[in-house]
């Protein structure tokens, strides 16, 4: 398969799993703060962290698989890096909002896909390296 078919998969791919964390982030956030009255900082923390440890696993699982599977402390570089997205998406809807006037909703949509970009090219750099394959990949790869 061509590289740019491959990429295209992949971000297919890692589009549906950052929805599935995002819906358990959203779910977990509304579940602590409405019905056990978490404070919302405390609630955010805990459902960021759930959602990014679920997209870690499906990524490891099904989006990022010439990366070899889990390395010790690929996790908490995972959830750093969309610490970083988090950032991203903050910016953006301040700026689109305060700053360009924009509609919340047009604003989350720019801020979504902002972040989306920023931490799919963090983490495909800096967690899910071709340099961290497990040997049996780097064997099949130099063989083919």
């Amino acid at each position: 398969m061509s590289r740019l078919t491959n990429r295209w998969r992949e971000l297919r791919r890692y589009f549906l799993v950052s929805c599935i964390g995002l819906s358990l982030d959203v779910g977990i956030l509304l579940l602590l703060r409405n019905f056990c009255g978490v404070p919302y900082l405390l609630a955010g923390t805990v459902s960021f962290i759930a959602g990014c440890a679920v997209g870690y696993y499906l990524c490891v699982r099904f989006v990022f698989e010439p990366a070899g599977g889990a390395r010790p402390l690929a996790l908490l570089l995972f959830i750093v890096l969309g610490g970083i997205g988090l950032t991203v998406n903050a910016a953006v809807l301040a700026l689109c909002v305060e700053m360009l006037r924009t509609p919340l909703l047009g604003a989350k949509a720019a801020a979504a896909a902002c972040t989306f970009v920023t931490n799919y090219v963090l983490r495909k750099r800096w967690v899910f390296t071709p340099e961290y394959q497990p040997a049996s990949v780097a064997v099949r790869e130099l063989t083919r």
